[in-house]
């Protein structure tokens, strides 16, 4: 808005110092073309002398208001410069804070890239790694138990959700006979046609075989369509170490 008044203000000053010269340039051809020596009286001659005094004072205050708005007009295109120049250190500012901004969202991005390569990297760890590798010990050392019980029931968790569609895993601990149970919870909307199928459990249970202290594997199926709650207990053949479904039971549930 400021740089628009500056601008009209530049060119009105600017038009009416032409238009000035031009109408003062007119008038000085007339009185030339005047001044030519011809057959005239005296008594012309003394007015028209007269009126060339007055003439030359009504020049001077023209060319005094000609400098006036030449230097006015000048002033202005100054100004206007000026705030040009002005607007361009703060389109300067604002484009190397906006880079510094885009600097600092491209460091952001590379650290949370770098958190999620990680985290990415984590889950697929505790995803290859293996069952019996866990360190099932642990879970009756006399300090850090809990924590290692936590940090199993997670990597399980994250394990299982893919193949079994699991939301938890839970251990259940004997501290007397040094036995775990494992306990699998499943949740679903779909009906019992579902349940994990022997081609998928049979890995598993293999796995938790080779862990000396795990004695029992129970899936627990919670089907909020139909409202039950299905039970797959397999207990550890103290024979082979082999897992075998020892029982299977529907029972109603709370939706």
């Amino acid at each position: 808005m400021q740089l628009d008044i500056l601008r009209a203000a530049a060119v009105v000053s600017l038009g009416l110092f032409f238009m000035m010269l031009c109408c003062w340039g007119i008038r000085q051809l007339k009185i030339t073309r005047l001044a030519k020596p011809c057959n005239r009286s005296n008594q012309f001659h003394r007015k028209f002398a007269l009126f060339q005094q007055k003439e030359q004072v009504r020049n001077r205050i023209i060319l005094l208001l000609a400098n006036f708005l030449l230097t006015l007009t000048v002033l202005l295109l100054l100004m206007k410069i000026s705030n040009l120049s002005q607007k361009q250190c703060e389109v300067y500012a604002k484009l190397s804070q906006t880079r510094g901004l885009s600097d600092e969202l491209a460091t952001v991005y590379d650290e949370l890239a770098v958190v999620a390569t990680s985290e990415s990297y984590q889950k697929e760890k505790h995803r290859a790694r293996k069952i019996e590798d866990y360190n099932w010990p642990d879970l009756f050392s006399e300090s850090g138990a809990e924590q290692v019980k936590a940090e199993i029931e997670r990597d399980l968790s994250e394990k299982f959700a893919e193949p079994l569609g699991a939301s938890a895993v839970n251990l259940e601990k004997n501290n007397a006979q040094k036995k775990v149970a494992v306990e699998i919870i499943r949740q679903f909307d779909e009906t019992f046609e579902e349940q994990a199928a022997d081609h998928v459990m049979s890995p598993i249970l293999e796995s938790f075989s080779k862990v000396k202290v795990v004695h029992q594997v129970q899936v627990i199926e919670k089907n909020h369509a139909a409202k039950e709650v299905n039970r797959l207990i397999y207990l550890k053949d103290s024979k082979n170490n082999a897992f075998v479904l020892s029982e299977e039971k529907v029972v109603p549930g709370k939706g």
